[in-house]
């Protein structure tokens, strides 16, 4: 996902769900489910709180089972 169009979706519907790829500090790549809301504080300035839950290890056992299952065919 582009930060362009996730900006805009924030900004046209106040919220994001997906999936997302991050890098580590040390270059590890991990997926993550992430969810998204832009909140407008008492004073006008907006602030955007995230939330990500860690599905690498998920991802990685499912596309091991799909290989296995390839190669058993």
């Amino acid at each position: 996902l582009e930060p362009e169009a996730l900006r805009r979706q924030l900004e046209e519907h106040g919220e994001w769900r997906g999936e997302l790829v991050q890098r580590t500090k040390d270059g590890r790549e991990l997926r993550v489910e992430s969810r998204m809301g832009r909140v407008r504080r008492r004073d006008g300035s907006v602030t955007i709180v995230a939330a990500n839950r860690d599905l690498t290890a998920r991802h990685e056992t499912e596309q091991a089972l799909r290989e296995r299952e390839l190669r058993l065919g």
